[in-house]
């Protein structure tokens, strides 16, 4: 039990003056917005978690509309602290298909991916770092589709202020899935939540 409260020290300590800089608005909340403002905002969640025995709850909704996608949007808030909305995310509605030897298809999801990316830089600008991938426009083989796979995740990332914004390609072996996310996330979570957003080893000694 020593892991929430430690990472709820450094939250207590370091999110209100970076609270208090933000200029940064997600779907017209400001970070640290409360269960209730995000209920009034969005309505009663399709899904949610209400936190017990986890550092974060969360509310879940579905069918939203982002970049000209449906989407789940999701937001997540800290149970213990006052600070409320830490992070925030969209997961892409995509047809799944597949090839031959049930190979899933990363056509729809490596598409959308490169799609989103020019979609986010008319917005926020270059990114902060980028791995970049080209539409694929006929028919992939099998080998070419495993390949894909083995080189996830793959991610895109813009900093504003004290929020950075990932779009990241996934693929998840215990579901056979890919997945594509936009991603949004304060401060002091950055260190904490990108390792798992970008496949590379953590720079927190507490973790998530």
């Amino acid at each position: 039990m020593k892991k929430p409260f430690l990472l709820s020290l450094v939250i207590f300590l370091f999110s209100a003056p970076l609270f208090s800089q933000q200029d940064f608005l997600f779907r017209g909340l400001p970070w640290g917005a409360t269960p209730e403002q995000i209920k009034e905002k969005e309505g009663q969640p399709d899904d949610y978690n209400g936190g017990d025995g986890q550092y974060l709850l969360w509310y879940k909704y579905k069918n939203k509309d982002v970049a000209g996608y449906k989407a789940w949007l999701e937001y997540f808030m800290d149970k213990d602290s006052p600070y409320g909305m830490v992070m925030a995310s969209y997961m892409i509605d995509i047809n799944k298909t597949y090839l031959m030897l049930q190979e899933p298809d990363p056509t729809n999801f490596v598409n959308c991916y490169v799609d989103l990316q020019g979609k986010l830089i008319s917005v926020y600008g270059n990114p902060k770092s980028r791995k970049n991938l080209n539409r694929i426009e006929s028919g992939i083989s099998v080998l070419a589709a495993q390949q894909y796979r083995n080189g996830l995740p793959n991610a895109t990332v813009w900093e504003t202020g004290i929020t950075r914004i990932y779009l990241a390609l996934r693929y998840e072996s215990k579901t056979s899935g890919y997945s594509v996310e936009i991603e949004y996330i304060t401060k002091p979570y950055w260190d904490m939540v990108e390792p798992a957003i970008l496949g590379t080893p953590s720079k927190s000694t507490d973790g998530l």
